[in-house]
């Protein structure tokens, strides 16, 4: 049995990620929960980051063509406000030393590809409130 949960419209979480599949999943899931931006890069993750304070970030690490999801973690980290913004590291590669490089990036959470559905809501719910 699913739970209801009400929308918490007070709360706007980024989803970055350069795979348009993710993306729509992500978004369509945590749409039910709270308001969601987009991203399609890491660049676009650091400029959308330094016009607006987000409740958290969901963070493909592994993307493509430029910056990828531990350099924006860095650069975002340094955006006054962000110090304490949870920042989600979202990947397949979950070895101990992946881990470690997500932290050490500035990551403050960590949740592996794939992923359950209902763990996934209950885990935003979990730090946001």
């Amino acid at each position: 049995m699913t739970e209801k949960h009400d929308i918490k419209k007070d709360k706007v979480i980024l989803i970055v990620d350069d795979e348009e599949i993710n993306l729509k999943t992500n978004a369509a899931i945590l749409k039910k929960l709270y308001e969601v931006d987009i991203a399609l890069n890491g660049r676009e993750a650091i400029d959308k980051a330094g016009e607006k304070i987000y409740s958290a970030i969901l963070m493909d690490i592994n993307m493509w063509g430029g910056i990828d999801g531990l350099m924006a973690t860095r650069e975002i980290r340094k955006i006054p406000g962000y110090l304490d913004i949870p920042i989600i590291a979202f990947t397949a590669n979950t070895t101990p030393e992946d881990y470690q490089n997500c932290f050490d990036a500035g990551c403050s959470h960590f949740i592996p590809k794939p992923f359950n559905i209902e763990d996934f809501k209950t885990f935003f719910l979990k730090i946001l409130g």
